[in-house]
């Protein structure tokens, strides 16, 4: 930056003394009267780049702090993500292992009386236990459901398990 500023400096002065005037030429006015007026107009404009590079400057450091600071938190939300991931892959886990015991359960029943109970739930979790079940007995369970809650959970069986969130 200060090396244009010199560059500036010298055409300016390349400039006036390339004109060919004179002190003759041009009453009333002096080559040090340029000079000084050139100088106090190149010392404005350096005045005015240096508080434009400050200005800069201060925005650079404020940019940089700013992403440290973002980058910080991006940090901080992967790692909660992974907690999180850790959570839902527990919970998860947990679920299906206590599907599984009441399955066995529901197994270990007649299946008659195992049928009564399964007419009492709720869909969802009818068609959950009945998947969790071993399918032969899941089978001679349904036999003894109502027909159409049967025919409707045979249906909620037979479709794709990310369609209605099982």
């Amino acid at each position: 930056m200060r090396s244009m500023r010199y560059l500036l400096f010298a055409v300016l002065i390349f400039s006036i003394a390339s004109t060919g005037r004179t002190m003759a030429e041009e009453p009333g006015t002096s080559c040090g009267d340029e000079l000084k007026g050139a100088f106090v107009a190149i010392k404005k404009r350096n005045e005015a780049l240096d508080a434009r590079e400050e200005k800069i400057r201060v925005e650079e450091e404020r940019l940089k702090t700013l992403k440290g600071e973002v980058e910080k938190r991006i940090a901080e939300f992967g790692s909660l993500r992974a907690d999180l991931d850790k959570i839902y892959s527990d919970i998860k886990s947990a679920k299906e292992s206590n599907m599984k015991d009441i399955a066995k359960i529901y197994e270990n029943m007649p299946a008659e009386e195992a049928a009564t109970r399964l007419e009492q739930l709720e869909d969802d979790l009818a068609v959950r236990l009945l998947k969790s079940m071993n399918s032969r007995i899941a089978g001679k369970v349904l036999a003894f459901v109502e027909p159409a809650k049967a025919a409707k959970l045979t249906e909620v069986l037979g479709k794709d398990p990310l369609s209605h969130g099982l």
